[in-house]
């Protein structure tokens, strides 16, 4: 294999913050694998208790402003449903998502509708659950469980 670089601005910073508060292990999580990751979490008997979901976006002003907006913060919303064995809403978080671009950037997004189509189309997608772990060198390791 070839060494890969994922570039990631907000995840970097998050993941960082993450390990310096002893954050283990860190999983990455996303509409794509959802339900996959839930699964995961509660065969490894990881209740919602014990788990703090941190959206990796949010740095952004307009996210103080109102945090149930941005795709980030709704996922990590409905992993939580999930875990507490709640129906989920997702037409509701498309809908609720649209409206927060809409009112924060009207004129800015011309791809706006491809790209929530992307984000809440491609629900568990993926059946990965990717576990971080940060290296003694500072590298990143991530594994599929």
């Amino acid at each position: 294999g070839k060494t890969v670089i994922l570039i990631t601005s907000n995840g970097t910073h998050t993941l960082n913050e993450l390990w310096e508060r002893g954050a283990r292990p860190v999983i990455v999580a996303n509409y794509p694998n959802l339900r996959t990751v839930a699964r995961w979490l509660l065969e490894h008997e990881l209740s919602a208790e014990v788990i703090t979901l941190v959206p990796s976006g949010g740095r952004e002003k307009f996210f103080e402003a109102n945090s149930n907006l941005l795709e980030d913060f709704l996922c990590a919303q409905s992993i939580e449903k999930l875990l507490r064995g709640e129906a989920l809403n997702l037409r509701a978080d498309f809908i609720r998502a649209r409206e927060f671009i809409d009112k924060y950037y009207p004129k800015n997004w011309s791809t706006k509708e491809a790209d929530l189509s992307l984000i809440f189309v491609e629900i568990d997608t993926y059946k990965v659950v990717p576990v971080c772990e940060k290296l003694p060198n500072g590298l990143l390791k991530v594994t599929n469980t």
